[in-house]
């Protein structure tokens, strides 16, 4: 598709997209989170498309290999879902590779990358943020043994209930937390980990290739953003805006109950508003939807990112696309001129949320 309707199209992947970062982030000057840009070269790409190819095939083999012994595997036990695995396999490449003549340039390439990313990393005292042009690796903290071992941290410091409501609420909660942390980098080697380990980097590199024009260069970049210890990932939000127009927010980690959040709920949505005003003429889109990280002290709001597509591309929080109802406001806003703003307001009863659930 080359549309634009879907993600996966060349306007979405092309060196001019607005979805990639560094053509929307002077937008947002003085209203984000400090940054560098990093060049990708086309062989350290494709030394990380090659290593996770090996780490899927080596995964393959060994579930097999575990399979005819008569294991059963599952999305829980796979080897591609395994801390230990992945270590073991990080490890293993990164002593075999160089000495091999096949492999022996790519090794090289993701060193001269880690190094890059060492040194712009540096600048940042509290750590650092990564994440392609496009997309963010974070789907790599799921795999980690230091998100695992947080997970256990807090959830033994937890005194709620188990079974309760409260116990689910702060069970995300520690989620969300975990996984946030696990994607802050203090060196170059723990950002190459999380792209290395990333299925989101891995296709868009192969999006990226395969867009490329004839004449064209490979173009994707690395960004390093500062890591803001005053952010709480549970204070995002996700505002929509169609035809330039301001249509409606919503808490972005829409499973998550926080009192502070309902009862501050008119100041955040009125800083959310504000901070978008203050960008709003700069962003060059008139359809797309802009993420914020309010502080929980309600002193400062940052544009976390700004995403050039809607829905369905776009995940909705608390609207639901699919309801005739919730897709008008998100493409014409709520009553007259307004635009509706959407928060948790009580705990789910228990991990998932019911049909009936979504409380506005």
């Amino acid at each position: 598709d080359d549309t634009g309707q879907w993600y996966m199209s060349r306007s979405h992947h092309c060196a001019t997209s607005y979805m990639r970062a560094e053509n929307w982030l002077p937008a947002v000057d003085g209203h984000s989170f400090d940054s560098c840009v990093i060049a990708l070269t086309a062989m350290q790409a494709k030394a990380i498309s090659r290593y996770r190819d090996e780490v899927k095939l080596r995964a393959a083999v060994r579930d097999q290999e575990r399979v005819e012994n008569g294991e059963q595997i599952g999305p829980a036990n796979s080897s591609l879902d395994s801390p230990e695995f992945l270590d073991g396999m990080y490890d293993f490449i990164m002593d075999d590779w160089p000495s091999d003549p096949d492999t022996r340039d790519l090794h090289t390439s993701l060193v001269a990358l880690q190094d890059n990313l060492h040194h712009a990393i540096a600048q940042f005292a509290s750590g650092a943020f990564v994440k392609l042009s496009i997309r963010s690796p974070k789907d790599s903290a799921l795999g980690m043994k230091r998100t695992r071992d947080l997970i256990r941290d807090m959830v033994a410091l937890s005194s709620a209930e188990p079974g309760s409501p409260a116990a689910a609420n702060e069970d995300l909660c520690i989620i969300s937390k975990a996984l946030a942390e696990s994607l802050r980098c203090y060196t170059g080697a723990e950002a190459l980990r999380l792209l290395l380990e990333s299925d989101r980097v891995y296709k868009d590199i192969c999006a990226h290739e395969l867009y490329l024009g004839e004449d064209e260069q490979f173009n994707l970049k690395v960004l390093v953003r500062e890591w803001c210890e005053e952010v709480n990932p549970d204070w995002e939000f996700r505002a929509f805006v169609v035809e330039g127009k301001l249509t409606c927010v919503t808490q972005y980690n829409d499973f998550v109950f926080d009192t502070a959040i309902k009862e501050n709920k008119r100041v955040i949505g009125e800083m959310v508003h504000a901070c978008w005003e203050a960008v709003q003429d700069r962003i060059q889109s008139e359809n797309y939807c802009i993420d914020f990280a309010v502080l929980p002290d309600l002193s400062r709001t940052l544009v976390v990112e700004v995403n050039d597509f809607l829905p369905p591309i776009a995940g909705t929080g608390l609207f639901d696309w699919s309801h005739p109802d919730d897709r008008k406001i998100i493409l014409s806003g709520g009553d007259g001129d307004g635009w509706e703003f959407r928060v948790r307001e009580q705990q789910m009863e228990g991990h998932s949320q019911q049909n009936g659930d979504v409380v506005r």
